[in-house]
């Protein structure tokens, strides 16, 4: 398995809820076994070693998925930006797209950074729903005709990168 080292958990939606549910009990961690394979990751993924330092020093940690800006209010506000500056620039100079810029981040107050954050909130909503829908609705008529050794062989050559 590709998460059997202490501290590593590949974080991907390909992994079964069986493989997820052997690292949470190979790891120690109590879990209700009715939950759902969304509900076992997020588990999996809230006791990673490096949370257990940050709470040490009393610092949270907000993970963030890769290569999902939707679910980042940060990258929600720098694609408002954007949007502002590409909509108002007409001289196609350095100053204009600076002081667009200007204008953007002084009017970018409270409201506005509520509204990133809830956009993205909305995103997860919608991709969990997704999530139960594939758990509840399509996975359990997939027929699982690969064996496990097969499973490990195919993880062990990937070029996967993101291990946690």
């Amino acid at each position: 398995m590709a998460f059997r080292t202490y501290g590593k958990f590949s974080a991907k939606r390909s992994i079964r809820k069986d493989q997820i549910v052997e690292w949470l009990e190979n790891h120690g961690i109590q879990f209700d076994l009715t939950l759902k394979k969304s509900e076992l990751l997020e588990i999996a993924l809230e006791n990673k070693p490096v949370d257990e330092v940050a709470q040490e020093f009393n610092v949270e940690i907000l993970w963030l998925p890769v290569r999902h800006c939707s679910l980042n209010p940060i990258e929600i506000a720098w694609a408002g930006l954007n949007d502002y500056a590409r909509k108002n620039n007409t001289s196609f100079s350095l100053t204009n797209v600076y002081e667009l810029v200007s204008e953007f981040i002084a009017g970018f107050d409270d409201k506005a950074a509520q509204d990133a954050i809830r956009r993205a909130e909305e995103v997860g909503t919608l991709y969990k729903a997704a999530d139960e829908f594939l758990e509840n609705t399509v996975e359990p008529q997939l027929i699982d005709d690969i064996s496990d050794t097969e499973i490990d062989n195919l993880s062990d050559t990937s070029n996967d990168s993101t291990q946690f």
